[in-house]
């Protein structure tokens, strides 16, 4: 799996961020963040650690 036009300054995404770049619809994406193990709860807002996605994508893709 590609992750695409992700800068490099980035350290959280939300799930439409997510979405768009993995090319997954919101169901997937959930999933694929959930296997990652990269959720982060800032209160009740919801985002991803973009670190723990590319690790997953580099190691799945192997």
């Amino acid at each position: 799996m590609k992750i695409q036009d992700l800068s490099d300054n980035l350290v959280l995404i939300d799930l439409e961020e997510l979405m768009r770049v993995t090319s997954f619809g919101r169901r997937r994406a959930l999933k694929f963040a959930e296997m990652a193990k990269a959720r982060v709860m800032i209160g009740r807002s919801l985002r991803f650690d973009v670190q723990k996605l590319k690790e997953f994508s580099y190691y799945e893709a192997f």
